[in-house]
């Protein structure tokens, strides 16, 4: 009789000590070690867009550029090597702008004269 009542007490026994071990929780995954960050980013590479306007404002010495497009004013920041063009701008001027788009900001990395459309170019009657 009294193994009748020691092999069930011992499988329940066995049977909950599986189950606290399954309940317990597990210990907390260690957070990865923060990396040191480089000084700077590289950016992914921004595609080169262009644009073709009027000039509405240049100034060369802050090397910006204001350009209307389609009945938009672009306002663009000018790379060193494009700034030169600046120089030779004034407004009403039509201009062809090849740019890239990085967070929001514009950048011009060239700025040239553009032809303008035979229908511009002729005198209005």
């Amino acid at each position: 009789m009294r193994k009748l009542f020691v092999v069930p007490v011992a499988a329940m026994l066995a049977l909950s000590f599986a189950g606290l071990g399954l309940a317990q929780d597990r210990p907390a995954e260690k957070p990865a070690a923060p990396q040191a960050m480089p000084a700077e980013k590289p950016a992914a590479k921004a595609k080169a867009k262009s644009a073709k306007g009027e000039v509405v404002s240049v100034d060369p010495a802050a090397q910006t550029l204001v350009v209307k497009v389609k009945d938009k004013e672009w306002s663009f920041a000018v790379e060193q090597k494009a700034a030169k063009a600046l120089a030779d701008l004034k407004v009403g001027d039509h201009v062809r702008v090849s740019y890239t788009e990085v967070d929001g900001k514009l950048t011009a990395k060239s700025v040239r004269k553009a032809k303008m459309a035979a229908k511009e170019s002729a005198p209005k009657q």
